[in-house]
């Protein structure tokens, strides 16, 4: 799939695409335009609240990167580390929002555990990479930092749901979207069949616009 997307519009230029091609392109336009509206909002509003996710929003402007053929292990690094970084602040304003709200704590050991089962879960059922795929290394790191941080924000839920969090905070929110973030793109990722790439490709950047308009409606 490396430089799939490169070679999509063929010889007969954009004039020619499918329709699908057409959706998912207006799809990844319509994603990009509101999450640059929240990047705009959060750094203006929230910065000092959630700086990671506000970066990491940014950055993430340029993930239709990932298809394109200089994209190499390198830039995955670096994607990896803004993406394990959000998945950490927004755990760890979930558990604040546990000591500040809840009588107790719940072992934050238990959590850790259920992240841990639900990783070897996903691991297991992970496929390989693409056929042909030049770095099979940029997959699986992709693959798996994004199993890692949906683990996490998965244990640390069911930690405030066991403690009985009410009141939904903007914190416990954004850890509620990341979730459904990460969930898609772990989806996405396990799609072996290039034939349907746009179809999967359309669907996840549906999935990431609702999560961005949440993020706007709940968090921004």
């Amino acid at each position: 799939m490396d430089n799939f997307v490169l070679k999509f519009l063929g010889p007969i230029g954009i004039h020619h695409m499918a329709p699908e091609k057409w959706a998912w392109l207006i799809c990844m336009l319509v994603c990009s335009t509101i999450q640059l509206a929240l990047v705009v909002k959060l750094a203006t509003r929230k910065f000092f609240t959630f700086p990671v996710l506000t970066t990491y929003l940014l950055l993430h402007l340029f993930a239709p990167a990932h298809w394109l053929t200089w994209w190499d292990l390198r830039w995955e690094l670096c994607y990896s580390f803004a993406s394990l970084a959000v998945a950490w602040e927004s755990v760890c304003g979930t558990f604040w929002v546990i000591a500040m709200e809840s009588e107790g704590q719940w072992d934050k050991v238990s959590s850790l555990c259920i992240a841990v089962t639900l990783l070897g879960a996903g691991l297991l059922a992970s496929p390989g990479p693409y056929p042909n795929s030049l770095d099979q290394r940029v997959y699986y790191l992709h693959l798996y930092v994004n199993l890692v941080s949906g683990s996490m924000l998965a244990g640390s839920l069911l930690c405030a749901w066991h403690n009985e969090v009410v009141a939904f905070k903007p914190q416990i929110w954004s850890n509620c979207i990341l979730l459904v973030w990460f969930t898609a793109r772990c989806w996405g990722d396990k799609q072996i069949d290039p034939a349907d790439f746009f179809s999967t490709a359309t669907l996840v950047t549906l999935v990431s616009a609702v999560c961005l308009l949440a993020w706007h409606v709940e968090v921004a």
